[in-house]
Formats: C-alpha cells, structure tokens, sequence
C-alpha cells in the first residue's frame, strides 16, 4: 500500500501468515482489527471503512481476503460510497472498472488504478 492518491487493490490467503502481515500491517489498527474480527465471526464478510484520508473495501471467505484502498477519500465520500455499494447490489465483488466508477461517483474525481 502507499501514500499515493489512486485505487489499488491486495489479496491474502488466511492460511498464509506471512501474506496476511504484508496485508495488514500497513493499515491503520483499528481496521486490522476489524478484518480480523470478521473473519473470526463470520464465513464471509464485506463492508467499508474509513480511516484518515482512505477508505478501505473489504471482502472476505473462508479463504481469502481482499482489500481495495481509495485515496484520497473523506469520510462523507466514503459514505456516499458506501450507499452506492448497497443500492441495489446482490453482488459486492470489486473489479477495477467498478472501483473507478464507484470513486468517481461517489466523489466527482477521476482515479487511477496502482498496482
């Protein structure tokens, strides 16, 4: 992860300790902890978070996690967000065409995809 405005995007196996600390250990605590408690709770999950100047989608199976980071982000785009991943979807699966759109959307800016 990094600094950089932009979308990018990162998956761990659960079963892979060493890939699950390059995944978490950049993000802010609070929303470590959380993907963590999800995953403990409950067999899959997804949802957004907001820390700082980010948001983070995340989704999770028994296997896998992914992270998807926007940036720049207030926590009012976030929101925005938020409320247009629920509109309607059954499926909350990130591409990248659909991140672009969603931050687009939600805050008016073009992004770039950074790998």
């Amino acid at each position: 992860m990094s600094d950089k405005a932009g979308i990018w995007s990162a998956t761990a196996r659960w079963d892979d300790a060493k890939a699950m600390a390059t995944l978490l250990d950049p993000l802010p605590s609070n929303i470590a902890t959380n993907i963590k408690d999800g995953h403990k709770e409950h067999q899959s999950f997804s949802g957004l978070r907001h820390d700082g100047d980010a948001a983070y989608w995340v989704s999770g199976d028994p296997i896998e996690v992914q992270i998807w980071t926007f940036r720049p982000c207030s926590e009012v785009e976030a929101a925005i967000m938020w409320a247009l991943l629920r509109q309607g979807e059954t499926d909350r699966k990130m591409t990248i065409a659909r991140a672009l759109k969603l931050y687009r959307d939600a805050t008016g800016r073009e992004a770039e995809y950074l790998q």
